[in-house]
């Protein structure tokens, strides 16, 4: 029943982003039931639909599985599993836009849009039964679809430094109310789902070889290999900022989590039990980011050449009109009419050459929306004039039957034609069914419900997290800490209640800031909860957790409690702010401070043209690189505005607000 809907699908998304996929060969494993496709390429064209100034230079797929038994969707899972991917991207040098390559595309993109929604409204329309055995058995197949990615590795490569996202694994399957083994759900009104995330990073490397050179799938696997950005990050995750890994420079240490899902759908059951229709917890025992001297000026440079060459790409799609239109009241009409004759409307003649010609015309100069919404008004009106039976599409007659036909009195090839709908609606029936589906869509289902009903609650943990700036990266000794700021304990919570009520709470139980830039230092940790004693040692080896430099606070108040209500519950206001902060000791150092002032005020360096591989087609050659980055080139150039200007004002705000407190501190006798 599902097999077309979900091969639509997968031939439109894998056709969009991968090469080498052979559509015959994918329906004949998905009706199967097994669908198994290796070593397919990433198109170049795959990140285009993020609208930046960004172009795949290589990458592949090594596996993508999907496990599917048609026969017994109501009782097993369908499973799908994305192992191995390896994406290299790097700036875009080619800014032209072509206006009919351009709406070719979108109207693409749109019919294959319709078509995917059709199929689905049409699968899932049993009448006027709202449970109805096809929607029930496509919510079931949703609410227990596995899904699990392993192995992802997506990097930006630009003047020889790497900006790139690392993935272990990331699993979503369905449960019971333990969050245990994956279980079978046959209730759809309540569904537990459990999202298992592990060793996401993020690395900037300042000097790092190009990936995008190797040619072959075996080349591919030995460089990632090589940067082992998965064995390296889980052996050395317990040993904090201060280990930067083997050649990897970490903006964000590997972190891991997992998310609790609560989906209930029977809004009589939340309000008996005072729960919430969908609750999330979110669960991270550590996130640790840092930042190198460094990477910097890099990240700046990256940034500004990005941001440019958006301006570049936006400047040059600028001049594109608009696609799409709204349609007139009589075009209204007139395409709710021709639509119905493409269902089973048997009363009516199917769509003429001519008019089916005119009908493609008016759909393609309709915007999406426009169109699924027209789509809807038809369906709901067929719907009526059948008396419930279902709609589906229109079934082809065929000219002739044949001698056995003539026998069986079937002759003359002519089928019998309904003489009309077996309800008429008038013209006012029909515009009040519009109104009603109008009203339909934009309600958000908090009509009948009362004030305190929560539609959404999200429960995020945090229990330790820590933000260092790192010395400039030397390969056989790393990169030091200058300065570290930590926390522990951070929970948030956030409700939404009907009528535009949203309740937001924050909370961190204890923070402390440290220092190690100023050799036997008496006062290492510049901020504190009061009542923490100073660490022993300065070293930062010897401070590897934020529990190691202060007490443990968890019998006493947080350290800072904030809640913000909007339409609160007691209607004492229509917005309301409460904040509780405990009392902190700041040691001023001036040392420091001048220290993180020169780390903030580097200029922004110009990156080094990339050795890309010139042999590829979708390769980027090191000499637009370098147009593209160095001044006076030509190319994208940074005079004086955007990020730079933004620095250069950061870091004479920071320098006059250091001038400003030494003088306060009078740090002469201080120091």
């Amino acid at each position: 029943m599902f097999e077309n809907l979900i091969a639509t699908f997968l031939n439109k998304f894998l056709g969009e982003y991968l090469d080498g996929l052979h559509k015959e060969q994918l329906n004949v494993q998905l009706f199967a039931g097994n669908v198994q496709l290796r070593n397919l390429r990433v198109k170049p064209s795959a990140l285009d639909f993020l609208q930046l100034p960004i172009a795949v230079k290589s990458g592949v797929v090594e596996s993508l599985v999907l496990k599917a038994n048609w026969a017994k969707l109501s009782s097993e899972p369908v499973r799908i599993e994305l192992k191995r991917l390896v994406v290299v991207a790097g700036p875009r040098t080619s800014f032209d836009v072509n206006e009919a390559e351009e709406r070719q595309r979108a109207q693409s993109r749109k019919r294959d849009r319709l078509k995917a929604n059709e199929e689905l409204k049409l699968a899932t329309h049993d009448g006027n039964k709202s449970d109805g055995f096809a929607t029930r058995l496509f919510e079931k197949m949703i609410n227990n679809v596995q899904l699990v990615v392993e192995d992802i590795h997506i990097r930006y490569e630009e003047g020889g430094c790497a900006l790139g996202i690392s993935l272990d694994r990331l699993s979503a399957i369905t449960t019971g109310p333990d969050y245990g083994e994956p279980l079978f759900s046959s209730d759809a009104r309540r569904v537990f789902k459990l999202v298992e995330l592990r060793a996401l990073s993020v690395y900037l490397n300042t000097e790092d070889p190009s990936m995008s050179r190797p040619s072959t799938l075996s080349e591919r696997k030995r460089e990632l290999e090589k940067m082992s950005i998965h064995q390296s990050s889980m052996e050395h995750l317990s040993a904090g900022p201060e280990w930067v890994g083997k050649g990897v420079q970490y903006l964000l240490q590997p972190v891991s989590g997992d998310l609790r899902l609560l989906i209930n759908r029977d809004d009589a059951a939340v309000m008996a039990s005072s729960s919430s229709r969908i609750k999330a917890e979110i669960i991270v025992q550590a996130l640790e980011i840092s930042l190198g001297e460094d990477q910097w000026p890099v990240l700046l440079r990256m940034l500004d050449n990005l941001s440019t060459s958006a301006t570049r790409l936006s400047a040059a799609s600028s001049h594109l009109p608009s696609f799409w239109r709204s349609a007139k009241e009589r075009e209204k009409k007139v395409y709710i009419g021709w639509y119905k004759r493409t269902l089973n409307a048997d009363w009516t003649e199917p769509l003429s050459a001519v008019e089916r010609s005119q009908f493609e015309a008016l759909e393609s100069e309709l915007g999406y929306e426009e169109v699924v919404r027209l789509r809807s008004f038809a369906i709901a009106e067929l719907q009526r004039e059948l008396k419930g039976r279902p709609v589906t599409l229109r079934q082809e007659k065929k000219a002739s039957g044949g001698m056995l036909s003539f026998l069986w009195g079937g002759g003359g090839g002519a089928t019998d034609k309904m003489a009309g709908p077996e309800v008429q609606l008038t013209e006012e029936e029909k515009q009040a069914l519009y109104a009603e589906l109008a009203d339909v869509e934009q309600d958000t289902g908090a009509k009948d419900l009362p004030k305190s009903f929560v539609l959404l609650e999200v429960d995020f943990k945090l229990n330790k997290t820590s933000v260092s700036l790192l010395s400039a990266y030397r390969r056989r000794r790393g990169a030091r800490s200058l300065a570290r700021l930590e926390g522990v304990g951070v929970k948030a919570r956030m409700l939404q209640r009907p009528h535009s009520s949203i309740s937001l709470s924050a909370r961190l139980q204890s923070m402390s800031l440290l220092e190690f830039v100023t050799p036997g230092s008496l006062f290492p940790a510049i901020i504190s909860r009061s009542g923490c004693a100073q660490p022993s040692s300065t070293s930062a080896s010897s401070i590897t957790s934020p529990s190691s430099a202060m007490h443990d606070f968890k019998d006493q108040p947080p350290l800072v409690d904030v809640l913000f209500e909007s339409k609160p519950l007691d209607e004492s206001a229509d917005y309301k702010l409460v904040a509780a902060v405990q009392s902190l000791d700041i040691v001023f150092n001036h040392i420091l401070v001048r220290r993180v002032e020169a780390f903030f005020s580097q200029p922004m360096l110009p990156l080094h043209p990339a050795s890309f591989d010139s042999s590829s087609p979708s390769a980027i050659s090191s000499s637009s690189s370098a147009s593209s980055s160095a001044p006076g080139s030509g190319g994208p150039t940074v005079d004086g505005g955007g990020l730079k200007a933004l620095t250069s004002a950061t870091a004479k705000t920071f320098s006059d607000f250091t001038q400003y407190v030494s003088v306060f501190f009078d740090c002469s006798d201080i120091l």
